[in-house]
């Protein structure tokens, strides 16, 4: 170990002393990841002249492991031959990552800079949508004609090693000799194991490929059911054009499951979708919600103070304006605590929605939930969402009092004249107010429910669309819920001291719920 690390720490030395020998004898013992631990600190400079001295294949796996800051630097740095020399050593997938987390003026110099072969499949790969197979498919791979023989095989394959630098990703492809369409597959084994004058189509396995355009959840149904450890793509006219690798796919859901429940602030639960307990889902999800409920205090206390400010010297502000416990009493309080209170609401609800779509985003993408569970799925969330409920509904009863109690709104907006009716009026308001946060929390759930599996119905990308549209359908439906108890609640209480009217506010109500 003393030794490998004084070996590491010549490599400074030798790079000074332009020593290619000895540069690429310490390479030839370490892995890339050693090496870059070792040069992680150096100057853009000199980490330019080490990727100089190395071969080509080298300097293209060192500059793979560098940090995207570093990337850039040394692209800045590199000529476009060199540029050229290192992507042309990559495969097209490694490329693509690495073009991902570069600028757009750093990433168009490399394409310039690439030779046509290698931006041709750059472009070939980044016109496909993120979501999408194409995106993430490797188009460097073994392939052969059907109805050759076993020696016929190897030959092929190993002149397409020799010649385009190819790795075999788990399996031989196979392609129709005549219409060059995709037949299946045959394993590395069977061409070895197997007689040379045998045909390697008593061997080949049928799957069904994946279509270049398909969603990438796609490609890892095809590896669970066929376990296999890559997935043949096919254009349109069924015609083999990349192979989208396992591990890549498993890196990728990895990477979208922990961005998915970081920004939903979800406890990742290690298990099945459908074997976790509507305990456990409520666990995890209930203690962001309530801590969004009391950092949106915030929010409210500034819209308060604004409004106090507008009706400081308004008759609103003198509670003997309003006599008796009357519709236009509650109206008037709706109307000034409005505001604060939807923003809440929103708020809540759609950070409720939030976590159950990434929730079931997720699950549909791994195979957790499919076309017969969708129905349970639902059930599920809707009992979640009914205890998340009950716990927001009653929390926020008594922060909206407590918030009320200290900008003085029980004193009639700090003029301490409070009476029992304006009491009663505004422990009706936060009553209406928290009713409705339980309903918009109950139905946000089903929303960010049903959304990805309409998304998945439709070969849609559910992180894109569940969303945006779940934002706008909870926006609509929080404000619409609060205004409408709220409305209907004064009418129902204006009732009894305007009986005359009667007719008339049963159809308000009705016109309130024709407009829900």
């Amino acid at each position: 170990m003393k030794n490998t690390k004084i070996l590491l720490k010549g490599l400074s030395k030798f790079v000074d002393e332009r020593n290619i020998r000895k540069v690429r004898l310490i390479f030839d013992e370490f892995h890339p990841s050693d090496i870059y631990k070792e040069i992680e600190e150096w100057q853009t400079e000199k980490s330019v002249l080490l990727l100089r001295l190395l071969r080509e294949k080298d300097a293209s796996e060192l500059f793979s492991k560098l940090s995207p800051e570093q990337q850039e630097n040394v692209i800045e740095t590199l000529t476009s031959e060199e540029i050229s020399e290192i992507f042309e050593e990559m495969y097209t997938d490694e490329a693509i990552d690495i073009l991902e987390e570069l600028p757009l003026k750093i990433t168009s110099r490399i394409l310039k800079a690439a030779d046509s072969d290698t931006r041709s499949k750059i472009n070939s790969i980044l016109r496909y949508q993120k979501h999408q197979i194409g995106y993430h498919m490797v188009v460097e791979y073994i392939s052969i004609p059907s109805g050759i023989t076993i020696k016929k095989a190897k030959e092929l394959i190993s002149n397409q090693v020799n010649n385009d630098d190819l790795e075999i990703v788990g399996n031989i492809f196979v392609f129709d000799s005549r219409t060059k369409e995709y037949v299946g597959y045959i394993k590395p084994d069977s061409i070895i194991a197997n007689k040379n004058i045998d045909i390697i189509d008593e061997w080949v396995e049928k799957t069904i490929p994946a279509k270049v355009t398909d969603h990438i959840a796609e490609a890892q149904e095809d590896i669970s059911q066929y376990d296999l450890s890559a997935v043949p793509v096919v254009n349109e006219k069924n015609k083999l054009i990349g192979v989208i690798e396992a591990e890549d796919i498993i890196e990728k859901y990895e990477e979208a499951e922990e961005a998915a429940y970081e920004q939903a602030a979800i406890k990742v639960i290690n298990k099945p979708y459908l074997d976790i307990s509507i305990i456990e889902m409520f666990k995890s999800r209930v203690p962001w919600i309530i801590s969004l409920l009391i950092i949106g205090t915030l929010t409210q206390i500034i819209i308060l103070g604004f409004q106090n400010i507008w009706i400081s010297n308004s008759w609103m502000a003198d509670p003997s304006n309003i006599s008796g416990l009357s519709g236009s009493g509650i109206a008037i309080l709706a109307v000034v605590t409005a505001l604060s209170l939807s923003s809440s609401i929103n708020d809540s609800a759609g950070n409720a929605g939030s976590q159950t779509s990434s929730t079931l985003v997720r699950s549909i993408a791994l195979g957790e939930i499919n076309k017969g569970s969708y129905g349970k799925a639902i059930r599920k969330e809707f009992f979640v969402a009914c205890i998340i409920g009950l716990v927001v509904m009653v929390t926020a009863f008594f922060r909206i009092i407590v918030i009320w109690g200290i900008f003085g709104e029980f004193g009639g907006y700090g003029k301490g004249t409070a009476t029992l009716e304006w009491v009663s009026y505004m422990m009706l308001i936060a009553m209406i107010a928290s009713v409705s946060f339980f309903i918009t929390i109950v139905l946000g759930n089903l929303v960010g429910a049903v959304l990805p599996i309409i998304a998945k119905k439709y070969n849609i990308d559910g992180a894109i669309f569940s969303g945006p549209v779940q934002t706008t359908v909870v926006d609509i439906m929080t404000i619409s819920i609060y205004f409408s108890i709220t409305t209907i609640t004064f009418i129902l209480i204006d009732i009894p001291s305007d009986i005359e009217h009667f007719p008339k506010s049963i159809s308000y109500i009705l016109n309130t719920f024709m407009l829900v």
